[in-house]
C-alpha cells in the first residue's frame, strides 16, 4: 500500500515537485464530480470558493508550467458561475492514477 501510495504522490509530482495536497484533493473531486461549479466543489471539501478557484487555476496552469489538468467553463444556468470539468490530459492522468491499484 505504502509503494502504491508513493507512486500516487509521484505521479503528482512529476507534473509540479512542489504540488500541494489541497490541489490533488481538488483534482480528485473533480475527477468524481465533473461539471459542478468551484462553489459546490469547496462546500465538498469543506472549504472556501476562494481556495477552491486558486488551485483550480494551479491545475490548469501552475505558474509558467500548463499543467492543463482542468477546464473551466460558464454555468449555462448562470454566467456567474463555472463549471470544472477534466481535460484531456487531466482524464489521462486519472487513468494513469486507477493503474496504479
Amino acid at each position: 500500500e505504502t509503494t502504491k501510495l508513493l507512486a500516487f504522490l509521484n505521479l503528482f509530482r512529476s507534473l509540479h515537485p512542489r504540488i500541494e495536497t489541497q490541489t490533488i484533493a481538488i483534482f480528485l473531486t473533480v475527477s468524481q464530480y465533473e461539471g459542478r461549479t468551484q462553489g459546490e466543489i469547496a462546500k465538498m471539501l469543506d472549504t472556501t470558493q476562494a481556495s477552491v478557484s486558486r488551485n483550480l487555476a494551479l491545475l490548469a496552469t501552475y505558474s509558467e508550467v500548463e499543467m492543463g489538468l482542468v477546464k473551466l467553463d460558464e454555468s449555462l444556468e448562470d454566467r456567474r458561475h463555472k463549471t470544472v470539468s477534466l481535460t484531456p490530459a487531466g482524464r489521462s492522468l486519472l487513468l494513469q492514477i486507477k493503474a496504479l491499484s
